[in-house]
C-alpha cells in the first residue's frame, strides 16, 4: 500500500502511476520525464520526503518535466536495468534516452543542480529489459 504522500501524487498533482503494462511506453516517449522508485515508505523514510520533493522539482524545472511513479513491483527489475544501488531514485529521461539519476534525499539546492545537469546530458539509448523476456 503507497503511503498518503505518494497516493497524493497521482490524485492532486496528475503524476502516472506506470506498471509493467506501461512502463515501456513511458521510458520512449518523446520529452523529458522521470520515473520514481519509491520503496517501502514505512521503512525508507526518505521516500516521503522525495514524494513531497517531487512536484517542487518539475515546477522548478519550469513544467517541462513530466513524471510517474513506478509499481513497486517493477523495482528489482528497474534497480538492475538501471544500475540504481539505492532508492528512492529519480531516473531521468529524455526522448527515449537514460539520463542519470538522482537516488536519496538531496538538499534543494542539490537537487535543481543534478536535475539540470542530468536534463543537459545527451543521454543513453534505453535497452529493452532481457531478463523480463524483451528483445
Amino acid at each position: 500500500m503507497a503511503s498518503p504522500l505518494i497516493a497524493r501524487l497521482t490524485t492532486v498533482h496528475g503524476i502516472a502511476a506506470v506498471g509493467s503494462a506501461e512502463l515501456d511506453a513511458f521510458l520512449a516517449q518523446a520529452g523529458e520525464r522521470v520515473l520514481f522508485l519509491t520503496d517501502d515508505p514505512t521503512s525508507n523514510r526518505e521516500t516521503n520526503d522525495v514524494a513531497v520533493v517531487l512536484p517542487e522539482l518539475m515546477a522548478a524545472m519550469g513544467g517541462r518535466l513530466s513524471a510517474a511513479v513506478a509499481d513497486r513491483a517493477l523495482e528489482p527489475q528497474l534497480t538492475l536495468r538501471f544500475a540504481v544501488l539505492v532508492l528512492p531514485a529519480l531516473l531521468f529521461f529524455r526522448d527515449g534516452l537514460f539520463l542519470g539519476q538522482i537516488t536519496r534525499m538531496r538538499d534543494w539546492d542539490l537537487y535543481l543542480r543534478m536535475a539540470a545537469d542530468l536534463l543537459g546530458k545527451p543521454g543513453e539509448p534505453v535497452l529493452p529489459d532481457v531478463s523480463a523476456g524483451g528483445a
